[in-house]
């Protein structure tokens, strides 16, 4: 059931890849690529149909069969383009027949950087539908599927000196969510190598963005000493352009980091001073999350009249902004601090509702974390 799903909202995305080339021929700058692509999509799509008919008996939509039919027999609006491409190629000297296209790999692979730039975006918006698994599931699926391409372009933009943006996220994302964490950092790494020196304020922006995902990689392989390194990199560069707003999250990283490494009095401190940031600027997400840290800290300390007072700050603002998932790990957290006060009812009450959340989310990991936490208690209350 979640591979139709997943196959089905990959071809959602691949018509509407085809109907924006179709409708705005400047999506994909080279009508020849433009051609080929349209030809393979709709290959897909009408594949693709045939295939759910026979396993499962179920038609893509009209609106997309017909499009895809009417893109493979008749792909004039692309012919007429490439022939007005040769003609003004031709007058200006440009490329103007295969044999030289194929002599100019370079624009080729711009073209390719360029659409796979925007794809990125998309599969990135897929991967990060937390309130939709099955979207999620579609986006990995999706992202698996182009993962050569995306890394193509990936290389491309970091030789030519080009913006990185909605090509690093996927991956990082993609690497991240299927647990391929060396591969993850490598490439992060290497993009890292290849901006030794950024000369303007967009590249020290797309440099600080690469150490703050270079740092999370790093924390999921418990190698925090890297995410360390990753995380001051990142507030240096963001000290040095005057964001004061971002420094709220890099010192709320390193708190983070030092929580890990049980340096709770480091960690408080960072913890702090993104507090007084993210006041100051009015974040509220951001005050939230510092809250649930600040709590999880206390809790660690057995200060747990302090841990349930910063959990509740967070609780309110995660619930008053909709954000399910963070409002699920709060209510884990209270479930932990009341079993730590013997109030064992009302840990039981917040396990749950952590537990429904994260059973609607799909998340199966926090589901077992859910599960284990009642039963430790089931234990501690006989």
């Amino acid at each position: 059931k979640e591979e139709t799903y997943a196959a089905w909202h990959c071809m959602e995305v691949y018509c509407a890849w085809l109907m924006e080339m179709k409708n705005s021929p400047a999506a994909v700058p080279h009508p020849k690529i433009q051609a080929y692509v349209a030809d393979r999509l709709a290959l897909i799509v009408l594949t693709t149909n045939e295939i759910f008919l026979k396993d499962f008996g179920i038609k893509l939509p009209e609106m997309w069969i017909d499009f895809a039919k009417r893109t493979r027999p008749d792909i004039s609006f692309f012919v007429a383009e490439m022939q007005e491409t040769q003609q003004r190629d031709e007058g200006s000297g440009g490329v103007a027949d295969d044999s030289q296209l194929e002599e100019n790999p370079e624009a080729a692979s711009q073209d390719h950087y360029l659409l796979y730039r925007e794809t990125g975006s998309r599969l990135h918006s897929m991967l990060t539908s937390w309130d939709d698994p099955q979207r999620r599931a579609a986006g990995q699926a999706d992202a698996r599927a182009h993962f050569g391409d995306l890394t193509a372009a990936l290389s491309h933009a970091l030789e030519t000196g080009q913006s990185t943006n909605g090509l690093i996220d996927v991956l990082d994302e993609y690497l991240g969510q299927t647990q391929q964490h060396q591969m993850r950092r490598q490439l992060l790494e290497s993009a890292i190598a290849c901006r030794p020196a950024p000369s303007d304020r967009e590249q020290q922006e797309e440099l600080a963005h690469l150490h703050d995902r270079a740092g999370a990689a790093a924390i999921e392989q418990h190698c925090f000493d890297d995410a360390r390194r990753h995380y001051e990199a990142e507030l240096k560069l963001d000290q040095a352009m005057g964001n004061r707003s971002a420094e709220g999250l890099d010192y709320h990283q390193l708190g983070m980091v030092a929580e890990q490494q049980r340096n709770f009095a480091e960690a408080e401190a960072s913890y702090r001073k993104a507090l007084e940031i993210r006041l100051e600027f009015d974040d509220q997400h951001g005050m939230a999350s510092t809250y649930e840290g600040l709590g999880r800290l206390a809790g660690e300390k057995q200060d747990l009249a302090e841990a349930e007072g910063n959990y509740r700050k967070a609780l309110g603002f995660f619930l008053e902004l909709g954000d399910k998932r963070r409002t699920a790990g709060v209510y884990h957290g209270l479930g932990q601090v009341a079993t730590g006060r013997q109030r064992f009812t009302e840990a039981e009450a917040n396990y749950r509702k952590a537990l429904s959340i994260f059973q609607e989310l799909g998340d199966r990991y926090h589901v077992a974390t859910c599960y284990h936490s009642l039963g430790v208690l089931a234990q501690i209350g006989r």
